[in-house]
């Protein structure tokens, strides 16, 4: 880190014998804990130090969980060729999550359609009651792409970091809910080919180190 500034590192608690059975938060050391060993040397064998620590991001996060699908069919051929999939992906945590996805590498011109989460038009709108999708622009060979929905976040990067989010008509402001099994992605893909794919992750981040899930 820079001179002055305090390092971030990863403090993991285990709460369980599973390899999934684990949540992490960052933090970084506020102040540096009272000198213990100055209470006479060589008298005990433990200490107990008490450690203040600052987390600028409170959540604590688990596994990623993830979805992948490949366009294998479709209808249609070239440009024209129109594939649908559907990913699913699960959120057991407490928090709600904002899912990224992300392509294979591509080799032909792809256009997605991707879902905004499980969010549908409000009843006041013309599609009340619809799921909503936001299309991504066409995206030409090297240009795979991570798209993360979360509003604090880039929503759209290529791999040739080319400004594709100028091109981008939407916005995603929908989080996958809290405690959601089996929530349906259904994605549409325009052009690209047979071995094109594209992946979902859902972030998990919960309230507390242990406990929250659902009953």
């Amino acid at each position: 880190p820079p001179k002055g500034k305090r390092p971030d590192f990863v403090l993991r608690f285990y709460f369980g014998p599973g390899e999934d059975d684990w949540r992490e938060i960052t933090v970084r050391l506020e102040r540096t804990p009272k000198d213990l060993f100055s209470r006479g040397p060589g008298l005990t064998t433990k200490y107990k130090w008490s450690l203040t620590l600052l987390a600028c991001d409170p959540y604590w996060y688990s596994r990623t969980l993830q979805d992948t699908v490949t366009f294998d069919t479709g209808t249609g051929t070239g440009a024209n060729r129109i594939s649908q999939r559907t990913l699913v992906i699960d959120n057991h945590a407490d928090q709600e999550c904002w899912l990224e996805y992300a392509s294979n590498e591509l080799t032909a011109t792809s256009t997605f359609t991707l879902p905004d989460a499980l969010g549908v038009y409000p009843k006041w709108h013309t599609s009340a009651g619809q799921r909503i999708y936001v299309p991504l622009p066409p995206l030409g060979v090297g240009k795979s792409f991570l798209v993360q929905t979360d509003p604090l976040q880039i929503a759209l990067e290529a791999l040739d970091d080319s400004q594709e989010v100028a091109n981008l008509q939407g916005d995603f402001n929908n989080a996958l809910p809290p405690h959601t099994v089996g929530a349906e992605l259904p994605v549409t893909l325009k052009g690209g080919t047979a071995q094109t794919q594209l992946s979902v992750y859902a972030v998990q981040q919960w309230d507390r180190a242990f406990g929250g899930e659902a009953l």
